[in-house]
């Protein structure tokens, strides 16, 4: 979800996690400093102009988005694959499509990152994770970096419409309202559970 903020451009953006966010008339923003100061509007020109953004997620020293056609954009300095490859380094939103492997859907829900991994949810509703996995947060059920996206295993969820993270914690909310927690528990960021979880549960 987002922080629903004002600020005097485009008659509001809303800002996610990071120094990225797209306006409700779906530009793409960035920015430096505090409270969102020296705003900068992306993809004027380039590979990226013309398109309009649904959702935007950043964190450390990467931004993901998705576009309203459903493809998935990425930008920054990959870090243990969150951007499909180790060594990526991308300075404007980029489709991430000719990175990934055979098997990649064509269209998206959801993606949010955080730390070194990355969760999102295609629009068949299935939950995919790719990254550095140091708990779990990948919802693999082993803790290895998956520099490729896989679909969640333990047990692969279905039907999800909206996908979270917190450090290396994550949560995920399907059709029947069910709502799943995973990852790092050190702080209780995964509500009443004890300990850290590996699996999807």
């Amino acid at each position: 979800s987002y922080a629903d903020q004002h600020a005097d451009v485009d008659q509001g953006l809303e800002p996610v996690g990071g120094a990225s966010g797209h306006s409700r008339h779906g530009t793409l923003w960035t920015w430096n400093g505090t409270y969102g100061t020296a705003l900068t509007q992306l993809c004027t020109a380039g590979a990226c102009a013309g398109y309009t953004w649904a959702t935007v997620s950043s964190s450390g020293e990467v931004s993901l988005a998705i576009s309203t056609d459903g493809t998935i954009w990425g930008w920054g300095i990959a870090s243990d694959g969150d951007l499909l490859n180790d060594t990526l380094e991308l300075k404007a939103p980029t489709k991430l499509a000719p990175y990934a492997p055979a098997n990649w859907p064509t269209t998206w829900l959801d993606v949010e990152t955080s730390q070194q991994d990355v969760s999102a949810v295609d629009t068949n509703g299935t939950l995919w994770g790719w990254g550095y996995d140091p708990y779990g947060d990948i919802g693999a059920g082993i803790d290895n970096p998956f520099n490729a996206p896989i679909r969640t295993p333990y047990p692969v969820l279905n039907n999800v419409v909206s996908v979270g993270r917190c450090g290396d914690s994550a949560m995920a909310l399907d059709v029947q309202s069910n709502f799943y927690v995973w990852g790092e528990n050190e702080a209780g960021e995964l509500g009443n559970v004890n300990g850290t979880i590996w699996a999807t549960n």
